[in-house]
């Protein structure tokens, strides 16, 4: 009899701690929007070609980044490479015209559950054209690690970057 009830008590006992470990799991991970608040250093890029072939020197050595979304939906967004030319006047406007590879933007965002996406709707930007624009990308969270690409595009490179919860 004692037996039995030694069984009994360590299999609820397992299956109570196993069902709170779960929950506790569950709510770390919550919804993709939850995961991404916060801010977040570059860790990689690289581009995918037409061809499928992996080009990994597309920012250079030394490249950094960081993108940051906060809880009521606005986001920045930089990478810039290094070595990048120091001007060499100070006059007003040339020393506030970007130098070198550099992409900075930010705006406003929303969070598609069901497709793992993002969208981003472009405020401003280092490069005009995208300006007024929405850009639609894919992300995964897995702990402290974001990667992120394009929704796929015919034809065109598909920018791969991977993020590193800042600390």
């Amino acid at each position: 009899m004692k037996t039995i009830y030694r069984m009994v008590c360590t299999g609820l006992t397992s299956l109570v701690l196993g069902l709170g470990l779960t929950g506790i799991s569950l709510a770390q991970q919550g919804t993709l929007k939850q995961q991404i608040i916060g801010t977040w250093t570059l860790a990689s890029v690289y581009d995918v070609g037409p061809d499928g072939k992996k080009n990994s020197d597309v920012w250079g050595e030394g490249v950094k980044g960081s993108v940051a979304y906060d809880a009521s939906g606005r986001f920045t967004y930089m990478i810039m490479s290094a070595g990048r030319p120091k001007h060499t006047t100070v006059k007003p406007l040339t020393a506030r015209t970007p130098v070198g590879p550099m992409i900075g933007y930010f705006g406003t965002y929303t969070v598609n559950e069901a497709d793992k996406s993002v969208t981003l709707s472009i405020e401003r930007c280092t490069f005009p054209n995208w300006e007024g624009t929405d850009r639609k990308i894919l992300l995964t969270v897995k702990g402290d690690r974001m990667s992120q690409t394009l929704a796929p595009t015919p034809g065109a490179n598909i920018p791969h970057v991977e993020w590193v919860r800042a600390k």
